[in-house]
């Protein structure tokens, strides 16, 4: 295994590890997304053909 000593104490270190982590972070991002996006695809839709009616009274008088 390397070892670069820069990684550990330096501010140029910890900037290089973030935009590590910040690309894995869209990578799995963009990955779920595309996941999701299948899913939704190949769900089928319901056919509920069923209509609800709602009726609102009021109270009182007008």
């Amino acid at each position: 295994m390397f070892h670069l000593p820069i990684l550990g104490s330096h501010p140029l270190g910890w900037f290089i590890l973030g935009l590590g982590g910040y690309a894995l972070y869209l990578s799995g991002k963009k990955k779920g997304e595309e996941e999701r996006r299948s899913q939704r695809c190949s769900d089928p839709v319901p056919e509920d053909n069923t209509a609800v009616s709602v009726s609102f009274t009021s109270e009182g008088g007008d």
